[in-house]
């Protein structure tokens, strides 16, 4: 029985196309199979020894597990942050043209921002997978590979204008362990926007092209891994990733309108990072009120302004910091006017409190009010009314403050017990000292109010 090399020549171009499906795995397995029993036993069948049948079983084994191992969705390591690409590539001489110009240039890119603190993992999801993934698998891709990036998309060869061209079109999706499920979606949306829905790349020339697509998409991936490493805590390396943005391959394609805006929003980020550090040297000083943690929250500001000084989160910690500092009520007051937008709740309070700390309890009765037509988490307004409660007690004469603490706990907390105790408080020591008469009987129906 002659084996015909011609026919079997034919075959073999549609077994390497469809390789990456089970049919392509099976169609290989079973022209193995034909081929080393026509070789071996010609046409008596018979005639194949129990060493020959073995072999051809170990071959085909072979074939199933060059299969599996090739279609494998390979896991993210444990402490890395894993960025899975998923490209369908139906053509396999682009396939490699992908692989070598564009997947090798990301990798070589988030592979030398790997440290000990931060490892990034490469992970590139088999074509058998990312030719069906969608918006609702993608999460599926995620979940088998531990990742925690994935960019999945389309690149075909289309003639454009009479010239060959590559066509990519890529999407993202962000996930984080650490970050609540709202953040990971904007983050999701934050990512799409930093990704061109649709990229070209001429055929001629397309080395560099390709890797330029590689440098932007990888630009775009380290921004989203450093704000991702800001929330979940790792300051240090989110600076790092941002600085080695502004630092590095960006340079060279910063004409490309998303890594200008990628570039654009950096100080900003680095700013809010300060700000994050300014916050914690805050906390500590609450706990200690070392004089060394007043200075790391200066420092932290003064670095934080100048990547951005109109943030507000930055502006109400300087007046915080110069209220605790040196109880300048001036320079307080000052900042958080300086606040693009007077309508944020956390200023709202502030200056609510500061009124109140100079006595003029009308207007800090009116900021509150109008505060309440947007929403603090409860863990804010315990943390407003530890403040109150701490400077109340170095200072015992601003009695004003006792109504700041029963509004909280009325109206932020929902807490009517200590709101009225803290309400009757107020009365008391206002009607010892003859003062806020006309905000005692403002207070007083409001504890009226409270009992029905």
């Amino acid at each position: 029985m002659n084996i015909d090399f011609d026919s079997l020549i034919k075959i073999l171009p549609w077994v390497h196309k469809q390789w990456y499906s089970a049919w392509g795995m099976l169609a290989a397995i079973a022209l193995a199979t034909m081929t080393l029993i026509v070789y071996y036993g010609g046409k008596d069948i018979s005639q194949i020894s129990l060493a020959n049948w073995l072999f051809i079983t170990a071959i085909n084994l072979g074939i199933g597990l060059v299969w599996w191992y090739q279609n494998k969705i390979e896991k993210c390591k444990k402490d890395h942050i894993g960025f899975a690409i998923a490209i369908d590539v139906k053509c396999p001489k682009e396939r490699e043209i992908i692989v070598n110009d564009f997947i090798k240039v990301m990798r070589r890119l988030l592979d030398s921002h790997t440290t000990n603190n931060c490892r990034l993992m490469l992970l590139e999801v088999p074509q058998r997978y990312a030719c069906k993934i969608t918006s609702e698998s993608a999460e599926k891709i995620m979940d088998r590979s531990r990742c925690h990036f994935l960019l999945w998309g389309e690149a075909r060869l289309r003639s454009i204008n009479g010239k060959q061209t590559h066509v990519l079109d890529l999407r993202g999706m962000v996930r984080h362990a650490s970050i609540s499920a709202d953040v990971q979606k904007h983050f999701s949306e934050e990512f799409a926007t930093l990704l061109p829905k649709q990229m070209f790349c001429p055929r001629e020339n397309d080395v560099i092209h390709l890797e330029n697509i590689g440098r932007l998409v990888a630009c775009s991936s380290r921004y989203i891994i450093a704000v991702a490493a800001a929330l979940s805590g790792d300051l240090d390396y989110s600076e790092q990733m941002f600085t080695e943005i502004l630092n590095s391959d960006a340079k060279k394609i910063q004409f490309n309108p998303i890594v200008a805006k990628v570039i654009q929003m950096i100080p900003r980020r680095l700013a809010q990072l300060y700000q994050a550090r300014a916050s914690m040297a805050y906390y500590e000083w609450r706990k200690n009120k070392v004089q060394n943690n007043l200075d790391a929250i200066k420092n932290n500001l003064t670095i934080a302004s100048r990547y951005d000084n109109t943030l507000s989160g930055i502006l109400n910690l300087w007046a915080i910091y110069y209220f605790i500092s040196s109880r300048d009520i001036t320079m307080a007051f000052s900042t958080l006017r300086k606040c693009n937008d007077i309508s944020n709740i956390n200023i709202r309070y502030s200056m609510a409190f500061l009124f109140a700390y100079r006595g003029n309890l009308r207007e800090a009765r009116k900021i509150y009010r109008n505060a309440l037509k947007s929403k603090l988490p409860t863990e804010t307004f315990i943390e407003i009314n530890i403040f109150i409660q701490d400077v109340l007690e170095n200072e015992p004469d601003k009695i004003q403050l006792w109504f700041c603490i029963g509004w909280i706990f009325w109206k932020g907390l929902g807490d009517i017990v200590n709101a009225k105790k803290s309400f009757v408080k107020f009365i008391e020591y206002s009607s010892e000292r003859k003062l806020f008469i006309d905000d005692m009987r403002v207070v007083e129906s409001y504890c009226q109010e409270i009992r029905s």
